[in-house]
């Protein structure tokens, strides 16, 4: 009952809003989090303006403290525990505003880069198709090469 008073007063939204920009924050600057996080593999820009947040702001949020257990889950202890400006302006996230999102792989890439109704592959899904048929190949050689070995010790 309390929460849909306060969604009546517009508490609980603000209260949600700021959980939200906690976590994105967070999420932006923690290297273990930044890491979980995707490249555009079709422009592969790491200067676009937009990427930076899904607010729409030109200037990323500052840094908090990363809480104790990326802290701790951090492995080189005197490694940085935050990520550059430049490294996370490349990062992509899937909930971002600008992004579009593969249904086949669950690749991530820039809205404008990828157009998931285009009759192309997303690169993501070409390049693991090219590799599950490389390995398909090699595979396929190798049972030809033993094939032949076992046949020519048989006739010779």
């Amino acid at each position: 009952m309390q929460d849909l008073m306060e969604v009546k007063t517009g508490d609980l939204p603000r209260f949600m809003d700021d959980i939200l920009e906690t976590f994105e924050s967070h999420i932006r600057t923690c290297v273990l989090c930044t890491a979980k996080g995707f490249i555009c593999e079709i422009c592969v820009d790491t200067k676009r303006p937009e990427s930076k947040g899904s607010g729409g702001s030109d200037t990323p949020p500052p840094p908090p403290p990363p809480p104790a257990s990326c802290d701790a889950a951090a492995a080189g202890g005197a490694r940085s525990k935050s990520v550059t400006a430049a490294a996370s302006a490349a990062v992509i996230f899937p909930f971002d505003e600008i992004v579009s999102t593969c249904a086949d792989c669950k690749g991530v890439f820039h809205r404008q880069c990828f157009k998931p109704n285009a009759e192309d592959e997303c690169p993501r899904c070409e390049r693991r198709k090219k590799h599950r048929e490389r390995k398909q190949s090699v595979v396929q050689e190798g049972v030809e090469v033993a094939t032949e070995a076992i046949l020519d010790e048989e006739s010779g």
